[in-house]
């Protein structure tokens, strides 16, 4: 039998599966397409199932990408959206900060691990407390559910890690925030409206 880290792991890699298929396949039935993308990725094959070869080449999911996944295919499954855009860019910029400030310094590129703080996190529930009570304070309830979420799990033990930094961040999620945040789109979407300009005020003087 499955132990429960591994469930949870498992879990993840489904929900990403769910999501894939709410984005790719068609918009009738969400629910039913959402429920073969789950069954899909625990088949069994060769004795493992689909979600576990992934989960064994990408490693678990962070209990924020769960929560955000969920989340994000409310809207798709026919619930209301779940938190404004300027909360999502909130969460992405957390999300990529955090990131930035661990991987890099994980790979040796700065004077000490920061991954260490996670195996006794007082300091880091520390922060965590104060971003819950901004994230509360502005209402933000997606972030504060994702927090709550993350560092429940962490005490019940629910991912094979014994670090909060596997909870609050994996490098996928740090990835997609980035992406989500692309600076440079803005830079160029405003660079090629500013260049389209002269050529409507061409247009409407020779009107």
């Amino acid at each position: 039998m499955a132990s429960p880290q591994s469930l949870t792991g498992l879990t993840g890699i489904g929900l990403l599966f769910v999501w894939c298929a709410l984005a790719l396949g068609p918009r009738r039935r969400p629910w039913l397409v959402g429920a073969l993308a789950f069954g899909l990725s625990w088949l069994p094959v060769s004795g493992m199932t689909l979600a576990g070869y992934i989960r064994a080449v990408s490693s678990d999911l962070s209990v924020t990408s769960m929560a955000l996944l969920t989340c994000a295919m409310a809207p798709q499954l026919g619930a209301s959206s779940l938190g404004s855009r300027d909360e999502w860019r909130f969460v992405f910029r957390l999300v990529a900060t955090g990131g930035l400030f661990l991987y890099p310094m994980v790979l040796g590129l700065g004077p000490f691990d920061p991954y260490t703080l996670g195996f006794a996190p007082t300091g880091l529930l520390a922060l965590l407390a104060l971003t819950a009570g901004l994230a509360w304070w502005r209402r933000y309830h997606v972030c504060l559910g994702a927090i709550v979420l993350s560092v429940l799990a962490f005490r019940l033990d629910l991912l094979e890690s014994s670090n909060l930094w596997d909870y609050l961040l994996d490098p996928w999620l740090v990835l997609y925030a980035i992406y989500d945040l692309r600076p440079w789109r803005r830079n160029v979407q405003t660079t090629c409206e500013a260049a389209s300009r002269p050529r409507r005020a061409l247009r409407g003087s020779s009107a």
